[in-house]
């Protein structure tokens, strides 16, 4: 298959400064330092797989607030910390600036925003009606007497640009892709606290351009996503396969009916029926990422942190068997890790094709610019075998 996204233009988005690199293809590893902007690279994607949708921009951002975990004493940033956020923390506020490019023989895409912070005076009523409206109502006021008054906040007042269905021309540079260019549309954005979570719930899910799923590294303790495995008889039967790596004794899976509840379960030839919940996170792992793949089926999967809940033992069986159906259903892969063994163990996939798409990207946080260094998986390999070099940084 032909690379969706075949190289990455990042400026300014999170922690993020600067950031370019080519020669992206099927299998794609991203390895670095903590906090050097791995899983960031994974959200730059999200975002132009999206259509012109702005509130879809706001779900993506909101991410990593992983809905569903129970955390004392914790609260959600607000939908405007969010926005704030998205931007580099280093940069001027008087000229803010994101820039997420990327292309592939047959098509560009772009996601580009910019604007200005300033402070306004917000109407007392405006602010009364948002509070009436907020789930924390008594969170914000001080008590149920206080007097609402006009407030100073932030604002964000700016334009954006999405291009994702953009003919390549092999003339046509980043830098053509201003915001002054009336070749493409402007959208202006006037986003504070008081409005921000008007402006995602007009803005409503929307279709994406271009198919995708994103697996977090925590995703296998908060779903039992397994309905799309279902979906292929041939694909259902692989991954049960794939679980006997784990227990011997599994031999199908299944969802059954309980009380009007469907629960996930594998089916033992010993144990019976047992529901997925009960299981250890490897197993639970595996599913998840073989969900994934029928999720991105023809488009991109996303996965942050393979490693979680993998032991060594099966990583071989399982990576090669990733790779294999990946590459059966048009998928390409995007994987970020923090792990020396994980990228040694998919450079040892025994799968020629796919060897030669392969690419370890690193990634590092230079004063004044992330950089990143792209190596197939020839190069890679040849610099492990004989230099034993170390790949995360």
């Amino acid at each position: 298959m032909d690379p969706i996204f075949g190289n990455l233009t990042i400026e300014n988005f999170r922690g993020i400064k600067q950031l370019s690199l080519n020669n992206l293809s099927n299998l794609n590893i991203i390895t670095g330092d903590n906090n050097s902007g791995k899983t960031t690279f994974l959200e730059a994607l999200m975002i132009l797989t999206q259509n012109a949708n702005i509130g879809n921009i706001f779900r993506i951002l909101k991410i990593r607030e992983n809905k569903g975990v129970v955390r004392p004493f914790s609260r959600e940033l607000d939908d405007f910390k969010i926005l704030e956020y998205m931007f580099n923390v280093s940069q001027n506020k008087d000229n803010l600036k994101v820039k997420i490019y990327s292309s592939n023989d047959k098509i560009e895409y772009l996601f580009q925003l910019e604007g200005k912070m300033e402070k306004i005076f917000v109407d007392s009523e405006v602010i009364e009606k948002y509070l009436k409206k907020s789930r924390r109502f008594w969170d914000l006021l001080d008590n149920k007497d206080s007097i609402i008054i006009d407030e100073e906040t932030l604002n964000f007042e700016g334009v954006y640009k999405f291009i994702n269905d953009k003919e390549s021309s092999n003339d046509l540079q980043l830098e053509l892709f201003e915001l002054n260019d009336e070749k493409i549309k402007t959208n202006k954005i006037t986003a504070n606290k008081f409005n921000i979570n008007k402006l995602i719930m007009d803005n409503k899910r929307s279709v994406n351009k271009i198919n995708y799923h994103f697996i977090s590294s925590i995703d296998h303790v908060l779903k039992n996503d397994m309905e799309f495995i279902f979906k292929i008889e041939s694909f259902k039967t692989e991954v049960v396969g794939l679980l006997k790596i784990f227990d011997n004794d599994i031999e199908d899976i299944l969802i059954t009916k309980e009380n009007n509840n469907y629960v996930n379960c594998i089916k033992c030839k010993n144990k019976g029926v047992i529901p997925l919940s009960l299981y250890g996170d490897g197993i639970k792992k595996v599913i998840i990422l073989a969900d994934g793949i029928i999720r991105a089926k023809n488009g991109v999967l996303l996965i942050d942190e393979i490693e979680t809940s993998i032991h060594k033992r099966v990583m071989k069986d399982l990576f090669s068997w990733l790779v294999k159906a990946s590459n059966h259903y048009n998928v390409q892969l995007f994987i970020t890790t923090h792990s020396l063994e994980v990228v040694d163990e998919f450079l040892d996939v025994n799968n020629e094709s796919y060897f030669n798409e392969t690419r370890i990207v690193t990634i590092h946080n230079n004063k004044d610019s992330t950089i990143a260094r792209v190596l197939s998986g020839e190069e890679a390999s040849s610099l492990r075998e004989n230099f034993n070099m170390e790949l995360r940084k």
